[in-house]
């Protein structure tokens, strides 16, 4: 019987129906051990509605912030459900088969619920073993076969682990490497007095490398576990046998971003040559899922001292943008998962459990908040988000009867129109959508466009392509100084023919005439040099020093910008000119050549030269003979626009009747407004661009 939970059995557990949307199930292990059976109740309970929001037939009262209460627990309102802790796992392929088995006990019966291994496994370390340990476990507590009630659980997940005592990470089962790992994280990552010790002696590689596996585990790219561990109280990580807490963890995380150059030193030494001397033996670390978990972890939003979330620090679209890295099974999941990160998103208040109405963030500029300007208006717009009313407050609700297509479109027309903010459009630029999606229009960049992705058959998270130009968030750039009005400047075709359209307002500011090969893994060719007139050997002096490099090659090479998004530094001409000097004659620069460098404005320049060119080619425009920097697939004769609520030019190839989204560009001293300078001076018209 146990080995046959694929078939239908007697006594196979059935689920009591849900009777509203606030209700959800909690899962109660009993205390056991070793390989025994996992004994458990399945019990329901309602969690509290965060806000009480007038009716339609109720005056709003002169003081309305007192229907808002603060967020109320369940001792507060006398809801009967327990202190709980919800599981955070990885779930596995979508063909893992549940070939295990949970023992349910009902009122009348035994009965058995099949569940995957990863999950059984969990399960049973996660068990106590005398007292019982009440859980929230989405494959237990949500009814996996009733499509009905997916949706409402899923919608209430933020809800349920912001609600709960403690979040359980569950990263897999423990191996040799893992507890390595989690011993070097409770004793010596956490004893600042060991700092040196550790980052300078070759007897702790082996325990570098194993935080590195571990940091590496799947459950750090998985897309779902950026709402689990955002909104915990607090968190504890199980591996196997061991576990540490969140905060430690986070603390030893920071300490390997930080200290990843002097490491690289320490597998570069010969007492280490099993790492085959590798000076970038773990990539780029700040990258890795859980450095990124880590970073956004305390990014996301502003807490109060008593932990509650006072204002988000992202809307969706920089969240979907930087969150390109983390995965999802479910392509839909991309947005979906998130949704309650953002402002202005789901299916409730524009407000997460913890915040309060007297801190209450925005609508559409307006602020609704606690305060002097909280009229009977903005009751209404607060209350339009909560009860559902997309027409009035454009609440973005996850649907999965939707096409992902449709997902997507749905996705950036709430981004393009709410909030308004200047550069909307920006998100064209941005990679974010799965690469396992086919047939998706060229104005929907998926991951293979993103700068890094995790290498394969090694612990290394390694760059790809080049940074976005117009950043995660805010673009340094304004090629464009207008906002794009959706509906009017950008909008979407809506006959058949049209329908995977993309129409935007802008205007053609020059032509692609000369392209050269694009930059292989951040090397610079020596056709570069060529396209923008330079030969550093031909001006040589005595002494064989080059000439020094054109300004418009070294800020482009730059994109004019340093790596925080200011002004260009001083000395990255002085630094180019040196790598240059210390490359192969002939041979452009090459990078590797220099990466064993310690100089730290040269590795600096390096870094934001590489971060701006890779996978980039270098171009010269036909009207203005200005250098730029364009996609790979970029082609002579496509063109260059401004385009409306974008923040910096863009590539267009032409096909027939319509254009193809080749990507975002540089194009030298057209970053900062002067294009929409030179559009008057030129009488350059404005069109409507049909992007397909």
């Amino acid at each position: 019987m146990a080995n046959g939970v694929n078939s239908v059995l007697l006594g196979q557990y059935k689920y009591r129906r849900l009777k509203d949307d606030r209700e959800f199930r909690l899962l109660t292990i009993f205390g056991g051990s070793g390989e025994g059976d996992i004994k458990c109740k399945l019990e329901h309970h309602t969690l509290p509605s965060d806000y009480i929001l007038p009716s339609d037939n109720e005056a709003e009262p002169e003081d309305a912030s007192s229907s808002f209460p603060d967020i109320t627990t369940s001792a507060d309102i006398g809801v009967a459900y327990p202190d709980y802790e919800a599981v955070s796992w990885n779930w596995g392929e979508a063909t893992d088969r549940p070939d295990r088995r949970l023992q349910i006990t009902t009122s009348d019966e035994v009965q058995f619920l099949p569940v995957r291994g990863r999950l059984h496994e969990a399960l049973k370390q996660l068990r106590k073993n005398e007292e019982p340990r009440v859980l929230w476990v989405d494959h237990v507590c949500i009814d996996q076969h009733n499509p009905r009630e997916i949706d409402p659980q899923f919608a209430m997940m933020s809800d349920i682990f912001s609600h709960a005592s403690r979040v359980c990470i569950w990263l897999g089962e423990e191996t040799e490497n893992s507890k390595l790992a989690f011993d070097f994280i409770s004793t010596k990552l956490s004893d600042i007095d060991s700092f040196d010790e550790i980052t300078t002696r070759p007897k702790y590689a082996d325990r570098w490398r194993a935080l590195a596996v571990l940091m590496n585990r799947p459950w750090f790219t998985r897309r779902w576990v950026v709402q689990e561990i955002s909104l915990a109280k607090e968190a504890t990580l199980y591996c196997g046998k061991s576990s540490v807490d969140w905060t430690t963890f986070e603390l030893a995380v920071a300490l390997f971003e930080r200290v990843a150059t002097t490491l690289n030193l320490l597998f570069r030494s010969s007492a280490t040559a099993q790492y085959m001397y590798d000076p970038e033996f773990f990539g780029d670390v700040s990258t890795m899922g859980a450095s990124r978990l880590v970073q956004l972890k305390s990014a996301l939003f502003r807490w109060s001292d008593d932990k509650r979330i006072t204002d988000y620090n992202f809307d969706l679209g920089e969240l979907v943008a930087n969150l390109a890295s983390f995965e999802a099974t479910e392509p839909r999941d991309m947005i979906y998962s998130i949704l309650s990160l953002a402002p202005g998103t789901t299916h409730k208040t524009d407000v997460r459990p913890g915040v309060t109405r007297a801190n209450a963030k925005t609508l559409n500029g307006e602020d609704v908040a606690g305060d002097s300007r909280s009229t009977g208006t903005n009751l209404k717009v607060l209350k339009a988000v909560a009860t559902n009313k997309p027409s009035e407050a454009g609440v973005f609700k996850a649907d999965y009867e939707l096409d992902f297509f449709d997902v997507y479109k749905k996705f950036l027309t709430f981004t393009m129109g709410y909030p308004a903010r200047l550069n909307n459009l920006d998100v064209l630029c941005r990679p974010w959508a799965p690469r396992a999606v086919e047939g998706l229009p060229s104005w929907i960049l998926t991951t293979r466009d993103a700068p890094f992705d995790h290498s394969l058959g090694s612990l290394r998270f390694m760059r790809q392509n080049s940074d976005p130009l117009v950043g995660l968030s805010n673009s340094p750039y304004s090629a464009c100084r207008l906002h794009a009005e959706y509906g009017e400047d950008c909008y979407f075709g809506k006959d058949n023919m049209s329908a995977r359209s993309l129409f935007v307002t802008g205007f053609q500011i020059d032509v692609v005439a000369e392209a050269s090969y694009h930059s292989y893994t951040g090397h610079i060719p020596q056709q570069w040099y060529q396209l923008a007139g330079w030969d550093p050997w031909e001006e040589s002096s005595e002494s064989g020093s080059i000439s020094s490099p054109p300004d418009r090659l070294w800020r482009t090479l730059v994109a004019d910008r340093g790596p925080d998004g200011g002004n260009a530094k001083s000395y990255y001409p002085s630094m180019f000119k040196y790598a240059a000097e210390h490359s192969t004659e002939g041979g452009g620069l090459q990078t590797s050549v220099l990466s064993t460098r310690e100089h730290p404005l040269l590795k600096e320049f390096l870094h934001r030269m590489k971060a701006v060119v890779w996978n980039r080619r270098l171009f010269k425009s036909a009207r203005e003979g200005l250098l730029g920097l364009a996609p790979k697939a970029a082609k002579e004769g496509d063109r260059i626009c401004i385009l409306k609520g974008c923040s910096v030019p863009v590539v267009l190839h032409p096909i027939q009747d319509h254009y193809s989204f080749v990507g975002e560009c540089y194009l030298h001293t057209m970053m900062d407004g002067k294009a929409m300078d030179r559009q008057d001076e030129l009488k350059l018209p404005t069109k409507i661009f049909e992007i397909q």
